[in-house]
């Protein structure tokens, strides 16, 4: 945690500190699950954090407030499923900023559960719904964005499979098996998934008139980066040892996994049942064998640097 805070602090500069540290206690705090055992930020390698972080924030030169604001490092299990590592993940805040400075009006983001109104007429005209708080408990039905660009208004809409989807897709692919987001976190990347189909909707021809050509650019490079942690992850092939082939085409030696990741997790986490005990516990264990023989011991730098403190060793 230290050298991601030491890096972001350098990155950003020493005078947003307290908020980089903040956010960096936010994402070590997370924590996922996969078959019921805990796995979070901490059980990645921070130098692989701050790796990854130096190679994205360098190439987009992401601003300060989208990247506290909008990004997420998240742990996952690595495609061959020997390790964990970290990813990030940009939620809706990190495109609305730019859609914002682009020009773009954002306004509604609206989740409707079932047994609201919703009338969607089209991408050219907002949304029209209306919302009972009772509902709230109940499913979502749709989300959707209203927004305006110029003086034209516009909506786009995405169903109830499509949100299950950005979930089940990115717990699959992404986080590969680990669920590390919170309900409303999720909710947060279905909204950042509508505001990625913006760019490639039928309707973002007309859109893109109304804003700012350079702003627009920057929002498709944030799409390709946080794409491009997505991968297909073939479990068949994981379990197949790796080949080692020679230069004329036979196979000469098998490379077998031994531990997989949650196999090194579970060994770290089982109980001692050795009879090793620590140092600091085996001073402790002395100094209170030798207080109940009645003997004192040195305990100041001054009391074990005199003659009568070597004495007592």
């Amino acid at each position: 945690m230290k050298a991601v805070i030491l890096y972001l602090s350098k990155h950003f500069g020493n005078q947003h500190y307290q908020r980089i540290v903040h956010w960096t206690n936010l994402q070590y705090a997370r924590i996922g699950n996969v078959s019921g055992q805990a796995i979070s930020l901490n059980d990645v390698n921070e130098f692989m954090v701050v790796d990854i972080l130096k190679t994205h924030l360098e190439t987009l030169s992401l601003p300060l407030n989208t990247f506290l604001d909008g990004v997420h490092v998240l742990p996952r299990i690595n495609s061959t499923g020997s390790d964990f590592e970290a990813v990030l993940k940009l939620n809706h805040k990190a495109f609305m900023y730019h859609y914002e400075r682009a020009g773009l009006s954002v306004d509604d983001i609206v989740f409707a559960h079932k047994g609201d109104k919703v009338a969607y007429t089209g991408t050219d005209a907002h949304t029209g719904y209306k919302l009972n708080p009772l509902n709230k408990t109940q499913p979502i039905m749709c989300g959707f964005i209203n927004f305006t660009a110029g003086r034209n208004k516009g909506s786009i809409l995405i169903s109830q499979e499509e949100i299950e989807g950005e979930k089940s897709v990115g717990i699959t692919n992404l986080f590969n098996g680990v669920d590390c987001l919170t309900y409303e976190e999720w909710l947060s990347s279905a909204c950042a998934l509508m505001f990625k189909r913006l760019l490639s909707d039928t309707s973002s021809t007309a859109l893109l008139k109304h804003l700012k050509s350079e702003e627009v650019s920057y929002i498709r490079e944030m799409i390709s980066m946080s794409e491009s942690f997505y991968g297909t992850t073939d479990s068949s092939a994981n379990n197949r040892p790796n080949k080692y082939i020679s230069d004329y085409g036979r196979v000469i030696g098998h490379c077998f996994q031994r531990f997989s990741a949650m196999d090194k997790k579970l060994h770290s986490q089982a109980e001692r049942r050795d009879n090793v005990v620590p140092i600091s516990l085996s001073k402790t264990a002395k100094q209170a064998q030798s207080n109940d023989d009645g003997k004192t011991m040195p305990l100041t730098y001054a009391e074990r640097s005199g003659v009568t403190g070597f004495g007592n060793f």
